[in-house]
C-alpha cells in the first residue's frame, strides 16, 4: 500500500553534505525514544526527497531518475524500504 509520506515529527536529522561533506548520508534521532539511524546513498536520497515534501513512492521514483541517481532496496523495493522508515518510526504516512 502505497501512500504519502512525511517526517515524523518525533524526528531530528542532519544531512552530512550541510555540513561540507562529501558524502550522501543522513544522521536521524528519534527524540522520542533516542534511537539513531543513518542512511547513506539511496536511503539518503529518499529522506531528502521526504524533507522537501516529495512524499509519493512514484515521484521519488521519477526524481530520483531525473538526477540520474539509481533507487535499489533488493527484493522490498522503494515500496519496502518506506514501509521500514514507517515502522521505525521515522516517517508517517498521510
Amino acid at each position: 500500500m502505497s501512500g504519502f509520506y512525511a517526517l515524523a515529527p518525533e524526528v531530528a536529522w542532519v544531512d552530512g553534505t550541510d555540513g561540507g561533506r562529501q558524502e550522501s548520508t543522513v544522521w536521524i534521532a528519534r527524540l522520542d525514544t533516542a534511537d539513531l539511524f543513518e542512511l547513506r546513498d539511496a536511503g539518503w536520497l529518499v529522506w531528502v526527497l521526504i524533507a522537501e515534501g516529495v512524499g509519493d513512492p512514484e515521484r521519488i521514483a521519477a526524481e530520483a531518475a531525473e538526477l540520474g541517481a539509481t533507487i535499489d532496496f533488493g527484493e522490498q523495493g522503494l515500496q519496502g524500504f518506506l514501509d521500514g522508515l514507517e515502522e521505525r518510526g521515522m516517517v508517517v504516512r498521510r
